[in-house]
């Protein structure tokens, strides 16, 4: 990101787009996320086209608040075996076919590590324009890995992502108090009494974390994946905030994850309030981007 370039949800990101040139983002771009992920796909694709979603376990949690949003960080993840399907030696070689069940002349597969995960609310995507209170996104970058490709896009400096959504109802029940025993546990780990939001506001999280337990389904479908792998869309788009960098490969689940209880959701929006960015008074709270146009996107089930 350029020196000088902050941001916020005010307007739900359509204020980004100008200033793509000062600050050399691309939130202007045609292939943008989030969106509104159509109720009748451009088709279903076969289990081999499918995403390895065992991103192992995670240790030396930090429970980060950026004022932009709520952020998890950990080491590299022990166990680790995502990864996900590449047609052609591209990351857009899937995306860009009619059938890619039929079409996928080259298959290969491209391993993940995660990076991070973060928090946004109300949801980005929408589900046949249905939004949800939450939405979490399982960051991931492709690495280099034995026995697994490496697309052209990514054999240079700059990471290739893919970025996994899941989303999280609300109680509507406001006396509710018992929510998702897994976000309670970063409700608890908040930083406190942070000034300033940024990479210094930030709390250990006691003990590890199992990243594909933050799935729909749970560790369930991991030892039964033929009968009840968790159904996801996916599709080629962008990051979220800026600078809006296209070429992210989007899964997001269909199946609500969790319900949370409203205090949790209260919990973790006023954290974004409670801060100050740049010196000012953070004006985060809902941090949710506005859909955006497929433009003639391809988007498949799984």
């Amino acid at each position: 990101m350029a020196v000088g370039c902050p941001y916020n949800h005010i307007q739900a990101g359509w204020d980004w787009k100008a200033q793509d040139s000062a600050c050399s983002w691309t939130c202007g771009g045609k292939s943008q996320s989030p969106i509104n992920v159509p109720a009748r796909t451009n088709g279903q694709l076969d289990r081999r086209l499918r995403a390895n979603t065992q991103f192992g376990i995670a240790k030396n949690l930090t429970v980060l608040n950026l004022g932009h949003a709520v952020q998890v960080e950990f080491d590299p993840p022990v166990g680790n075996k995502a990864a996900v399907a590449i047609c052609d030696n591209s990351i857009y070689g899937l995306y860009k076919l009619r059938n890619p069940n039929r079409e996928c002349r080259k298959l290969t597969y491209a391993a993940v590590e995660p990076l991070q995960f973060h928090f946004h609310a109300t949801s980005e995507h929408l589900l046949s324009g249905r939004s949800t209170q939450l939405e979490l996104h399982i960051v991931t970058k492709v690495v280099n890995r034995t026995g697994f490709a490496l697309p052209a896009e990514c054999q240079g400096e700059k990471p290739c992502l893919a970025v996994f959504g899941v989303l999280y109802d609300l109680n509507v029940d406001t006396a509710a108090t018992v929510g998702d025993a897994r976000i309670q546990r970063i409700i608890d780990a908040l930083p406190q009494e942070c000034e300033e939001a940024g990479r210094t506001c930030k709390n250990a999280m006691p003990g590890v974390l199992d990243l594909s337990e933050l799935l729909p389904g749970g560790k369930s479908w991991a030892k039964h994946q033929m009968k009840a792998e968790p159904k996801y869309n996916t599709y080629s788009g962008s990051l979220t905030t800026p600078p809006c960098t296209e070429g992210v490969m989007w899964h997001v689940f269909s199946e609500v994850k969790a319900t949370l209880s409203y205090f949790q959701a209260v919990k973790l929006q006023t954290a974004l309030s409670t801060v100050m960015e740049g010196g000012h008074e953070a004006a985060n709270r809902l941090n949710n981007r506005w859909v955006l146009p497929l433009n003639g996107r391809n988007v498949f089930g799984a």
